[in-house]
């Protein structure tokens, strides 16, 4: 049987380990179970909160979560969903650093927050995130002409 996991929380703070440290473990040990067992998904961080969607087998997506809840990496674990799925919303699994003109920092604006902080919303409030969270990735990929030194004087016809 195929899930969707998601769930918020926040990456632990301790003097011993950089949050770069943490991050690139929880980027290397998801990247491995994506590889070996077709796990997908998202993790969106920011301010030391983060939100993660994980998608596939779910005995596969359990052991995961368990294994990141007791690495000491992440804490305040704040399930949201755990739905049986037929298909993949994801392609791959993927780590975003969530940026302050994307639609998840529009949602916080309009809720008069100033940061990413999802631990700070209420249950209907975190749903309503997450509809964006998972929203945000399909929406259509803004053209951008190439630009910089390198391409001075071409014309985009």
């Amino acid at each position: 049987m195929k899930v969707r996991y998601c769930y918020f929380g926040l990456v632990s703070r301790q003097e011993n380990e950089t949050l770069v440290d943490k991050l690139r473990f929880i980027y290397e040990v998801i990247s491995k179970y994506n590889h070996k067992y077709n796990v997908s998904g998202v993790f969106y961080y920011a301010n030391q909160s983060f939100f993660h969607c994980i998608e596939g087998n779910k005995n596969t997506v359990d052991k995961l979560v368990k294994y990141l809840a007791t690495s000491d990496k992440i804490t305040e674990i704040n399930k949201i969903e755990e739905i049986e799925i037929q298909n993949h919303h994801y392609i791959d699994w993927t780590m975003k650093y969530v940026h302050k003109d994307s639609n998840i920092m529009s949602f916080f604006h309009e809720l008069d927050y100033p940061l990413f902080l999802p631990l700070s919303l209420s249950d209907d409030q975190k749903f309503s995130l997450m509809t964006v969270i998972l929203n945000e990735l399909q929406d259509p990929l803004k053209v951008k002409h190439a630009k910089g030194y390198k391409n001075r004087g071409k014309n985009f016809y």
